[in-house]
């Protein structure tokens, strides 16, 4: 159960962003003309204003310390806006460099929380690292394979790496540097291939579980946040049929009034709804410092089916005036296909969670 104390911030941080970010939701280009360094300006530039890069950072990293509680208000109202969500790779980012130790990065955190480094998250979507690190000379890394990342050349890159010696952990790959970048004509991903390319050793943060079970710590706090980001976008979109079928008349009668439309969206909205409470169970757990390992794996495997779902459902309803600037359905189904499987596909994040469970129930009954 979410405190009082603790929805009373949620709800009085979400009217404020909504307002913040209405104008940078209505400045995203139409379909086709995206590009990923122009539409996340005015977004990133709003977040900064309003402070929210450092409202889930500790006190005395200049944070407020508000929690998972904060930052997934602020991952939710992205989501609903259709906005880039690059916020949740400063909050990762800040997550693992204190993780890694606060003195050795105190002034990496102090950049991030002061939002002077937007960064994207790339390379968490499968089970094994796609970039290898080995060792260099003065404390450096090597670096070879590659990446796919979506964000422009200003922006950081927080990405999983296996080490030389087994395991993995995070490095936090500054702008422009390590890696020779290439985009694709078609507006796929720009792949970032490391050839040997060094970083300074401070930029390798702390272990991340790759494949682990049900991880908690920054991979898991990322999960929630990533889950609220997809309820988000899963609201935004199911906002956008409803309003779509109660503007647009058939045979008279707006769409909404006709069943097999109208059971669609009651559905989805239940759908939605019971993420939104299994993703307030989930931070309620790690804000107070409960095990919510198997809820983080969880909740975003169900985020990421359920924004899929109601964002297909919109486009359907939407027809051909969803594929153009006139309505956002074209904006919540890509990011849906961006950002459902950032942290994980949903398949694999079940199979991860019914792992645990069955787990939990094997040692109980040898304890029994």
């Amino acid at each position: 159960m979410v405190s009082v104390e603790a929805d009373t911030v949620r709800r009085s941080l979400s009217r404020a962003l909504r307002e913040r970010l209405r104008d940078a939701a209505g400045r995203l280009p139409g379909p086709g003309a995206e590009d990923p360094a122009a539409a996340a300006a005015p977004t990133w530039s709003a977040l900064v204003r309003a402070g929210a890069p450092g409202l889930d950072a500790p006190l005395d990293a200049g944070g407020l310390e508000l929690g998972l509680t904060a930052s997934t208000a602020v991952a939710e109202e992205l989501g609903g806006a259709g906005l880039d969500a690059r916020y949740l790779g400063v909050a990762a980012a800040i997550d693992a460099a204190l993780e890694a130790g606060p003195v050795r990065h105190a002034a990496l955190v102090e950049r991030l929380v002061a939002g002077e480094l937007p960064v994207t998250q790339a390379g968490f979507e499968g089970a094994v690292a796609g970039v290898r690190a080995g060792s260099g000379a003065d404390d450096a890394v090597r670096l070879t394979g590659e990446l796919a990342v979506d964000a422009g050349p200003e922006t950081a890159v927080l990405a999983p790496v296996a080490l030389a010696g087994g395991g993995t952990a995070v490095v936090l790959l500054a702008p422009g540097g390590a890696a020779v970048a290439s985009r694709d004509p078609s507006g796929a991903p720009s792949r970032m291939t490391f050839e040997g390319g060094v970083v300074p050793g401070a930029r390798l943060l702390c272990a991340w579980p790759a494949g682990a079970d049900c991880p908690e710590g920054p991979a898991g706090r990322a999960r929630v946040r990533q889950a609220a980001y997809l309820l988000g976008v899963a609201r935004g979109a199911l906002h956008t049929g409803v309003r779509h079928a109660t503007e647009r008349h058939q045979f008279g009668r707006p769409l909404r009034d006709f069943q097999s439309v109208a059971f669609r969206l009651a559905a989805a909205h239940v759908e939605v709804e019971v993420l939104r409470l299994a993703v307030g169970r989930a931070v309620h757990l790690a804000d107070g410092g409960h095990p919510y390992g198997h809820r983080a794996a969880e909740v975003l495997a169900q985020a990421a089916e359920t924004a899929a779902e109601v964002s297909r459902l919109t486009m359907q309803l939407c027809g051909a005036r969803g594929l153009t600037g006139e309505l956002p359905a074209h904006r919540y189904h890509l990011l849906v296909r961006r950002e459902g499987g950032r942290l994980g596909r949903p398949g694999e994040l079940w199979r991860e969670a019914g792992r645990r469970r069955l787990t939990a129930l094997a040692r109980r009954d040898g304890a029994g």
